[in-house]
């Protein structure tokens, strides 16, 4: 049995993959599922969905998720206990493994969050925070690094009584922007990574709830959740200016919006809690663009609005997006939005879920989806999206050393390091931008290596956009010596390759030529004999 959802006005997808069926895995009773159903109207099929859902082998409570610098993803369990996924050797993050990553110093939910150039997690606020994790805003910072798996707690802004669920966004120089929850004050907080420092920014005053969304241009857009107008931050101004308004209005009653993603063409689709959607085409760098509306979220066959009310979305490699959508007590809905087409798609097979906000999810290095659903499977699933990468949306390896040794940082040059996007949103409640290189190395049998690359020279999203990326080599352990093809990946879509020798691949044949000895053998040929295999297989391996 398939949990399929037809809505009306909607191309809907069927899969040949099925989960697990939620009947018997919730133990949900046929009345309950007859009265569910009958909001629905089963419709013809059109076309079959590529999306598949995969339970991992191994999983875990997750919520909040960030990918980190050397492939591993890092899960916030209880909104403490930290947790890293690491890929098997394949690559698949479903059969990956996990492992103890520490806690964070204060247990906080719906708050602001990036992964720095550097690799470190920086945490602020909080709309919920300590034990249980009640309602509590809370103002406090602190700084995660993942490989001494500890964190340190440094000061907030100076002045700010609370930050609670504001929003934040990693500019193109590195720096980490944090917005201002309270309303009284029209003011942006600018983090200098290595003192731990703040400045501060022209702010974006009277917004509230509000997303930030990072554009090609290396500005950031913002959007009004009580009125129709936008603002744009410009780092070279140090503040937010006024951008065009919206045809229709994205902020409901109670002053809340959906996600707002960067597509790879540069233009800007946000999900509305009203049900509408908008698209942001940008101008040149430093002008306001302009607002187009876009198609509104599908109803459901009883009439139901879907809504994007704090929920979350990603773009795929290939790219569409993919989103969470709302009908009320008649739960989650997924959808896929197909900028080609200017439409949606209901994605099918999908878990039952009636908490939008409990629906995170991630992109993987493997061009794969993350998703964590709360309520009622409190579990993850791997998402299989469809291809469909464009070749020039690829990051591009121009300079990366042929030899390298173990435990030794290298530089690895290329374009379009971090990818046309941040490929995910949720809004001020949850930031998980992903725009920052992976490396990987692949031996000749297919296993995959991510090695830790970190401190790449810019963020930005540009599209041709050159930087460089520090690569530490892993251990002869990780990465034995030999042979490798090297891809960085962006978005989850990976370079073409290049090769590199990692240590000396021939030493244990060069050890075993320099260790013959013509008194080891009975005669002379048998040595000679010895000498000249010897040499053949270092010949050939020098050459490989």
């Amino acid at each position: 049995m398939r949990n399929d959802i037809s809505i009306k006005g909607v191309e809907n997808e069927a899969s040949s993959h099925e989960v697990v069926p939620f009947v018997t895995h919730l133990g949900w009773s046929l009345a309950r599922l007859m009265v569910f159903f009958s909001a629905y109207v089963m419709s013809s099929v059109s076309g079959l969905s590529m999306v598949t859902w995969t339970r991992p082998t191994n999983s875990i409570t997750a919520g909040p998720m960030w990918l980190m610098q050397d492939g591993t993803v890092l899960g916030c369990t209880d909104g403490q206990t930290l947790k890293f996924l690491h890929p098997d050797s394949r690559g698949s993050y479903a059969n990956g493994t996990w492992s103890d990553a520490g806690k964070l110093l204060l247990a906080r939910d719906n708050f602001a969050s990036a992964v720095l150039p550097d690799g470190r997690l920086v945490v602020c606020g909080g709309e919920q925070s300590g034990p249980g994790l009640p309602t509590n805003d809370t103002k406090r910072c602190e700084i995660y690094d993942p490989i001494k798996k500890s964190s340190t707690e440094f000061q907030p802004p100076t002045g700010w009584d609370s930050i609670g669920d504001s929003p934040s966004v990693v500019l193109t120089d590195g720096t980490f922007m944090l917005g201002r929850n309270p309303l009284w004050v029209s003011q942006v907080a600018l983090l200098d990574a290595v003192t731990l420092t703040w400045t501060f920014g022209g702010g974006d005053l009277p917004y509230v709830e509000q997303g930030y969304v990072l554009l090609q241009t290396g500005n950031v857009l913002t959007v009004s959740t009580t009125d129709k107008t936008s603002k744009r931050y410009d780092p070279s101004l140090k503040k937010f200016v006024q951008d065009a308004n919206l045809p229709v209005m994205l902020g409901d009653s109670s002053e809340e919006i959906g996600p707002g993603i960067t597509m790879m063409d540069g233009r800007v689709i946000w999900f509305g809690a009203t049900g509408h959607t908008c698209i942001y085409i940008p101008g040149p760098v430093g002008q306001n663009g302009n607002w187009t509306q876009g198609p509104d979220l599908p109803t459901m066959a009883d009439g139901t609005q879907l809504v994007c009310t704090d929920t979350s979305a990603i773009l795929e490699p290939n790219g569409k997006v993919f989103l969470v959508a709302w009908s009320g007590t008649k739960g989650v809905v997924f959808l896929e939005y197909d900028p080609g087409r200017n439409q949606f798609t209901v994605v099918q097979n999908a878990p039952f879920t009636t908490n939008r906000e409990a629906a995170k999810m991630l992109l993987l290095p493997n061009g794969h989806g993350l998703v964590w659903v709360a309520e009622p499977t409190n579990a993850l699933y791997d998402l299989a999206f469809d291809s469909g990468a464009q070749a020039s949306w690829a990051p591009k390896i121009t300079s990366f050393p042929s030899r390298a040794e173990e435990s030794q940082t290298v530089t690895l040059t290329g374009t379009q390091l971090c990818g046309l996007s941040e490929c995910q949103h949720f809004g001020d409640d949850n930031q998980q931008a992903e725009n920052y290189p992976m490396v990987r190395f692949i031996d000749s049998g297919g296993s995959v290596t991510y090695a830790r690359a970190h401190d790449v020279s810019t963020r930005s999203i540009a599209p041709g956009q050159s930087g460089t990326v520090l690569v530490d080599i892993p251990s002869f352990y990780y990465l034995p010596p030999g042979r490798y093809s090297v891809q960085v990946v962006a978005m989850g879509i990976p370079s073409n390759p290049v090769f590199v020798v990692i240590g000396d691949p021939c030493a244990e044949i060069r050890a075993q030529l320099d260790a013959l000895s013509p008194g080891d053998f009975q005669s002379l040929k048998a040595y000679l004999r010895a000498l000249r295999y010897f040499e053949a297989q270092l010949k050939a391996c020098e050459r490989e």
